[in-house]
């Protein structure tokens, strides 16, 4: 278990994608949506947050904003942008891997305050993108100790997402007589029509029950094939065009990109091989002797290329 979780010959590279990767799609996601962030977060948005308070969770930001009203006064939705303009801004200090542990809980506590503590328009990218800042927060650039366990942690946990998810379709019959992957793809919020070649597949109702079959077991076998040495590429590839058609078909652009971010940084640049500089090189020049060091590979324990892990 120690040489699993502590002595795993894991690469510096991934975590560096993690933080780089995490950051700039979130920073992305809040720039689309900030200059409607008043109205859909807003105290007096599209959504009266009376009829939602039940659902939720903790302290969302209209609680603080209420709070802080006798403050503020008739600031508050400027205060909602402030809020906003700050999540992006740490977000941004996040992919440029210049953000603190400090900062990056700050921004794991203003995104669950935003978007995954009871509003109305959260989805499973927001609770997603909160998973990945966890896993940033449990790799700072000054533990490097912590890298290797993080990162079998979010392996583990990848196969869990995926494990269940195909146990859900599997117990349903929509996915194996390919209803609701029709359904998907003819979803109106994204196209304003169905591309004729699609339309035309609709007769061949067998292609459709056998792409819901190739999801199923795809997702029910990640769990057991992505550990397989030679079998993972195959796995990992599968997955991430998945997620690409889903961006692609269904319009779900973030959640789509937030699970190829953890997957390729997960099962992909964590057995990456080639040399790699440290995952936060020092601002100080270094000397020829630890110039000539820095650009050494990386030796690691066992070989990646026979068998599994």
């Amino acid at each position: 278990m120690k040489h699993f979780l502590f002595d795993a010959p894991l690469r510096p590279g991934a975590i560096r994608l993690l933080h780089t990767g995490t950051g700039v799609l979130l920073a992305i996601q809040a720039l689309f949506l900030l200059p409607d962030v008043s109205m859909l977060y807003g105290p007096a948005g599209i959504v009266d947050q009376a009829l939602v308070h039940g659902r939720t969770f903790g302290i969302t930001i209209t609680d603080i904003v209420r709070g802080t009203a006798h403050l503020i006064g008739d600031y508050e939705q400027h205060f909602v942008k402030l809020i906003a303009v700050l999540y992006i801004a740490l977000a941004t200090m996040l992919a440029l891997g210049r953000l603190p542990c400090v900062g990056i809980g700050t921004l794991l506590a203003i995104h669950a305050l935003w978007h995954t503590s009871g509003s109305a328009f959260s989805y499973g990218v927001d609770y997603l993108s909160a998973t990945a800042l966890f896993y940033c927060l449990c790799t700072p650039r000054a533990r490097p100790m912590w890298h290797a366990p993080a990162l079998r942690l979010l392996q583990l946990h990848l196969c869990i997402i995926y494990f269940f998810s195909g146990l859900a379709k599997a117990l349903g019959a929509t996915w194996w007589n390919g209803e609701a992957l029709w359904k998907a793809v003819n979803q109106p919020y994204h196209l304003d029509a169905v591309p004729g070649f699609i339309a035309w597949l609709g007769q061949f109702t067998w292609l459709w029950a056998v792409g819901g079959w190739g999801v199923i077991m795809l997702e029910l076998g990640y769990a057991l094939f992505i550990w397989l040495h030679r079998l993972r590429p195959y796995w990992l590839w599968s997955i991430v065009g998945m997620h690409m058609g889903i961006a692609l078909v269904i319009g779900l652009f973030q959640f789509a990109a937030v699970m190829i971010l953890l997957n390729v940084v997960a099962y992909h640049y964590a057995y990456h091989t080639e040399t790699e500089q440290p995952v936060y090189p020092s601002n100080k020049k270094p000397s020829r002797l630890r110039w000539a060091v820095w650009k050494q590979p990386h030796h690691v324990a066992g070989d990646t290329r026979e068998g599994g892990i």
